[in-house]
């Protein structure tokens, strides 16, 4: 499973420097130890399977997940500001 953290994470990766797949974004984790470690894994872990990637995103949009995102944007500013 993909902690909502890292999702939101790896999809501001993606914003950044502009994939435009997330095949793309989740096989430059595999090799680029900078996108490891703005998402939080180790050079160990295991890269994600996209389409486990895809379905924690779907669930994230639909709002499955949407109160646990706001709460963890808001926990992040705190710290930021």
């Amino acid at each position: 499973m993909i902690l909502l953290k890292q999702l939101l994470h790896a999809q501001l990766l993606m914003f950044l420097y502009s994939v435009r797949r997330q095949m793309q974004s989740i096989e430059r984790l595999g090799y680029k130890r900078l996108f490891r470690w703005f998402v939080d894994m180790e050079m160990d872990d295991a890269v994600w399977v996209p389409t486990v990637c895809s379905k924690n995103r779907e669930r994230w949009i639909e709002g499955k997940a949407r109160p646990r995102m706001w709460r963890l944007i808001i926990a992040i500013e705190a710290r930021v500001c």
